[in-house]
């Protein structure tokens, strides 16, 4: 605000100078080539510009609002007067252009305008010094009019977008809960909650790319794609597509993978063998019950010749039961494994003495290695079956096992997404971490490793943050399902994204608290309440801007009042030497006219471009500083074109105004023996 008063201020003081102008001075003027302004001439405005930029630089080197840990906000009144050098700054630099300006539309247009036309850019370049004064008011007006439509409505509107943002949807669920996350129990009471419109489960880690202790952190986001576009805010300068684009590329199918074993069987066992042997290597089968449980149950020892292996299957899983995955276990360190090759002929189950095959081998069924920490060195192949063991068929599964493992673990598994999970990146993920989009890489994710290939990017996702880390977002479900496979892990959800129904808002908030008691939920709606912003902030600059804005407009008539007056002296003077040349009072009017066109257009855009030079720079320091770090999402500058608008309009009926009064005046005629003796 007190950088509005300043140029408020510096407005008063040119409406001052006008008034003590006198005419004689003026006249001799005229009669003189141009003079330079005295801030020109001794390089004043020079000095104030080199003034601007120290002051940018400062603003740019500390923090100038800071919250107090009591809650009150300090201000740094370097902040506050920025606006106003900035607006005077640019104005200098633009009015050293004016005299070029009216310079170049004298020699274009000088061959195919009328004549009082080209009397009045004549008059323009030759003594730009002095229409330069009413250049200065209105490029000061209408840059203050662009800074004070322009500073509130974006800080208001980036304040707002913050929360989107940061909330993701109208009510975001945060687990508090870090051993059980958002438990199966709780989606089902979600769901029948009236109100509840839709949701997205969601899963938030943290991961690292590669396989040793080297690699490049990232942030990590399992969101639902069908359901997330349909919830969440996504701004259109986020990504080159939109949001149910981006999620549509990571969407995989929910074909289930899984092989149902037949129910009431009691025992499963397989065919196999492996060569080279190797002590100490198990097999293992991954199942998963109807209440989603996992159960890993082991064979024994891998013998080096084909065998049988049988063991029991849990009684206390619920069928319906899957296979999950098929792996191998030996007691060793990451890369501690021994190479090897795996065979598996039939995977078996006995219901009630009887035996039938679950998986046979025969035909090809979506078989892919598990990941190790030597990254995707597990390979599955079908060969011809030499050997007549197990069911009847001609083919069976063989494994090739490199050293690498996953804390002892290798094996394989049915997918259909060719062996990885399709992610997004963020923008900054393949510069700082190399991986574009062609590449599939093995990532370090909740204790174990996951496959995973780029198919978008985007700059920005709601509640995700580039500028401390690149991040991906990917399918939720797809990257459960694959945790799940080792058998040794498994996770939950540990967040919710949902859309209500707001006429319900209260009724609902009370369900959803009943059923996360212990968690934290945010509420949209309650934060827009308590914008981040203070409202007494924004309220000030919004109070203060139209305070500054009417003032300006108030020095604006006055000042011009004072140099049309002094103008009109002027014309009125010349308007018998117009006369004697033949031109008449309609072409007077007409080189009166072009004068006040070339000053307003020169000033108007000069006012904008100085405007929005200012809010920018302004905007830059209010919100990375008073934050502490750079705005998410960052600010669009939004200018509400209403003021300015109205102050257009405020100028261009002064101008006529006084131009009316001008030709009322117009009629005196002086003898030129009169007007030489006065000279």
């Amino acid at each position: 605000a007190l950088g509005y008063f300043l140029v408020a201020f510096f407005s008063v003081f040119i409406a001052v100078m006008y008034k003590s102008l006198h005419l004689r001075t003026i006249t001799y003027m005229n009669q003189r080539p141009n003079t330079r302004p005295f801030f020109q001439k001794y390089f004043i405005d020079i000095i104030i510009v080199i003034f601007g930029v120290i002051i940018w630089w400062e603003i740019n080197s500390r923090v100038p609002l800071n919250i107090k840990h009591s809650g009150d906000l300090t201000s740094d009144p370097v902040l506050l007067i920025s606006p106003a050098i900035f607006i005077i700054v640019c104005t200098f630099i633009l009015l050293r252009i004016f005299s070029i300006f009216a310079g170049s539309l004298l020699y274009f247009w000088r061959s195919w305008i009328p004549v009082p036309e080209i009397i009045a850019l004549y008059r323009l370049s030759r003594n730009s010094f002095w229409y330069s004064w009413p250049t200065i008011l209105i490029m000061l007006t209408t840059g203050l009019t662009v800074v004070a439509g322009s500073l509130t409505y974006t800080l208001r509107q980036s304040s707002y977008e913050q929360i989107f943002y940061d909330n993701g949807s109208s009510i975001r669920i945060i687990s508090t809960r870090p051993n059980t996350g958002i438990t199966f129990e709780n989606i089902k009471s979600l769901k029948v909650i009236d109100g509840v419109k839709s949701f997205s489960t969601a899963l938030r880690l943290s991961g690292k790319i590669g396989t040793t202790g080297s690699g490049v952190n990232f942030d990590l986001l399992g969101i639902q794609p069908t359901q997330f576009p349909g919830i969440s805010w996504f701004r259109n300068d986020f990504s080159e597509h939109t949001l149910p684009q981006l999620m549509s590329k990571i969407s995989v199918p929910s074909i289930s993978t899984s092989i149902e074993l037949p129910l009431g069987s009691t025992k499963i066992g397989a065919w196999t063998k492996q060569d080279p042997y190797v002590e100490d290597h198990f097999f293992w089968v991954v199942l998963r019950d109807a209440n989603d449980r996992q159960f890993t149950v082991t064979l024994g020892q891998i013998p080096e010749e084909w065998t049988y292996l049988e063991t029991d299957i849990p009684e206390n899983a619920t069928h319906p039961i899957e296979i999950v995955s098929l792996q191998t276990y030996m007691q060793v360190s990451s890369d501690g494994g021994y190479p090897t090759t795996w065979f598996i002929d039939d995977v078996l189950v006995k219901k009630n003495d009887e035996q039938s095959p679950v998986i046979d081998f025969e035909k090809e069924e979506l078989w892919t290695g598990l990941p190790t920490s030597n990254g995707i060195d597990v390979f599955f192949t079908m060969i011809h079956e030499r050997e007549q063991v197990g069911f009847k068929g001609n083919t069976i599964g063989k494994i090739q096992l490199d050293k690498g493992t996953d804390t002892g673990i290798r094996g394989i598994y049915r997918t259909f997404t060719g062996g990885f999970i399709p992610v997004l990146t963020s923008q900054n993920f393949s510069d700082i971490t190399g991986i574009n989009g062609e590449d599939i890489f093995v990532a370090e994710v909740n204790g174990g490793y996951v496959p995973l290939k780029p198919v978008g990017t985007t700059q920005y996702f709601p509640t995700m943050n580039p500028n401390r880390s690149p991040f991906i977002i990917l399918d939720v479900d797809a990257l459960l399902d694959f945790i799940e496979l080792r058998g040794l892990t498994y996770s939950n959800p540990n967040e919710i994204f949902a859309d209500i129904d707001r006429t319900e808002r209260r009724n609902i908030l009370s369900n959803i608290n009943d059923v996360f008691k212990s968690d934290r939920i945010m509420d949209q709606e309650l934060r827009l309440d308590g914008l981040l912003i203070d409202p007494l902030t924004v309220a000030g600059w919004n109070v203060m801007s139209q305070i500054a804005l009417w003032i300006g407009l108030s020095t604006l008539i006055l000042a011009y009042f004072s140099f049309m007056k002094t103008h009109t002296k002027e014309m009125l003077k010349e308007s018998t030497l117009f006369n004697s040349i033949g031109l008449g009072k309609i072409r007077r009017i007409r080189i009166l006219l072009m004068e006040n066109l070339v000053i307003v257009v020169f000033g108007v855009f000069g006012g904008v471009i100085s405007g929005l030079f200012t809010s920018i720079i302004t905007l830059n320091s209010v919100t990375s500083f008073y934050f502490g770090e750079k705005l998410l999402p960052p600010y669009i500058l939004r200018i509400d074109w209403v003021p300015f608008v109205f102050t257009l309009i405020f100028i261009v009926v002064i101008i006529l105004v006084f131009v009316l009064l001008a030709v009322i005046r117009d009629t005196r005629v002086i003898k030129i023996s009169q007007l030489y003796s006065q000279n």
